[in-house]
Formats: structure tokens, C-alpha cells, sequence
């Protein structure tokens, strides 16, 4: 983290809005692709298409990633993600969803997983 320089008052509500998403949700997300390792080359599934699985695919893609798998049920956010970096939209659930990763890893799977949702499995 690193100071922001001047006071508050020296910037627009829009300005300190955006600093606070860089030093929470984006900050969150990218500490997700670390903590998963993803490295150079990988393929990574990204659970959840909020704010910080959206940071997470970027996370993933500055670490590396050659093929982002973002699980979304949003067309708005899976839109978003295609444009962070996602290779692929998975908006099946549950099992079947692991069964569509399967599919397109040509049963493979995938090298590391973010959790960016904070349910319990």
C-alpha cells in the first residue's frame, strides 16, 4: 500500500471511490491468484463474478494465465470478465459445473482455483 498524495478534499467523490476499490476489491482479488499460485501458463477457475472475482481475473491474468475460466451467472459481469481477461464463461453450478470445466480442459482441469465468493462448499 502506498500513501495517497495531498488531503482528501483534493480530489473528486468519483476520485476516492475509485482509490478505495484499488485498495479493497482489486487489492482482495489479486491476493487470491497469489494465494492460489497461479503462475505463467496456467489455467485458472475463477469462482465467483462480484467485484472481487472480477479483480481476480485480472489478478490471474497479470500473474500469467493463459486460460481464465470464470464461473459467472451474470451476462453483465461475465461480459466484464471476457473484457479483465476470462477465456471462458462457465455459468452451469454445482457439480455440473465442474463437469463443464472438465469438458473444456479436455478432462485436464484446471492448475489452481480463486474462491472469490466466501461461501462455505
Amino acid at each position: 500500500m502506498i500513501k495517497i498524495p495531498g488531503k482528501p478534499e483534493d480530489y473528486t467523490d468519483a476520485q476516492l471511490n475509485n482509490f478505495l476499490t484499488l485498495a479493497d476489491v482489486m487489492a482482495t482479488g489479486y491476493h487470491s491468484a497469489v494465494s492460489a499460485e497461479v503462475k505463467k501458463g496456467d489455467t485458472v477457475a475463477v469462482i465467483g463474478d462480484g467485484a472481487v472475482g472480477l479483480c481476480g481475473v485480472i489478478g490471474a491474468r497479470l500473474l500469467g494465465a493463459s486460460r481464465i475460466i470464470l464461473l459467472s451467472h451474470h451476462e453483465d459481469r461475465a461480459k466484464l470478465g471476457r473484457e479483465f481477461g476470462a477465456t471462458d464463461i462457465v455459468s452451469e453450478r454445482g457439480y455440473d459445473a465442474v463437469k463443464k470445466i472438465m469438458e473444456l480442459t479436455n478432462g485436464v482441469g484446471v492448475d489452481a482455483v480463486q474462491e472469490c465468493v466466501g461461501l462455505l462448499a
